[in-house]
């Protein structure tokens, strides 16, 4: 259930980003208006306080995105 929708008024992808390699894959977006961060629906993510050395050798993690599945298949997730 979508409590809350914004749709995005800017985005910032790197100079530097690959179409065909996917290397620097990754974007900031401005929303058109905040969220309400009191809604229970939503969540923070923790960042690390440093990227430096981040993540540790052998720390598991978790990868969360909208984007494709592989890079042979050009349909996005669900």
């Amino acid at each position: 259930m979508i409590n809350q929708q914004r749709s995005v008024s800017q985005a910032f992808i790197p100079f530097n980003y690959d179409l065909t390699t996917y290397t620097n894959d990754i974007a900031i977006i401005r929303l058109s208006s905040p969220f309400d961060m009191n809604d229970r629906s939503l969540a923070f993510i923790c960042l690390p306080p440093s990227i430096e050395n981040y993540p540790p050798d052998n720390m598991t993690a978790v990868a969360i995105g909208w984007g494709v599945l592989s890079t042979t298949d050009k349909t996005s997730s669900n």
